[in-house]
């Protein structure tokens, strides 16, 4: 487990208590398994979403949908992908995820 921020998505240390890039304090910044996560910007104010995130605590946008992945490499499904273009796993269930 290690930190993003959650303002400028820079990698920190457990430790910090504040990003060294754009000096965003402890309260925004994101703890996220990096092997899962794939972090995306807010619209409105360019804040960095986790996947589980529906609205930005920032400005309170409601987030994007995420890319569908798969869920065996993490390649980007198009809508319509019966297998992946990555790993050749059958995603025909993961579609409707």
């Amino acid at each position: 487990m290690s930190k993003t921020c959650g303002k400028c998505g820079a990698e920190l240390n457990d430790s910090s208590l504040f990003c060294y890039k754009c000096g965003a304090p402890a309260g925004s910044i994101n703890n996220i398994d990096n092997n899962q996560a794939v972090l995306q910007k807010c619209a409105k104010c360019g804040y960095m979403l986790n996947p589980a995130q529906k609205f930005c605590p920032e400005c309170g946008t409601r987030a994007a949908p995420a890319d569908k992945r798969c869920p065996e490499c993490g390649t980007v499904l198009d809508a319509d992908s019966l297998f992946c273009a990555g790993c050749g796993r059958n995603v025909r269930m993961e579609r409707g995820k």
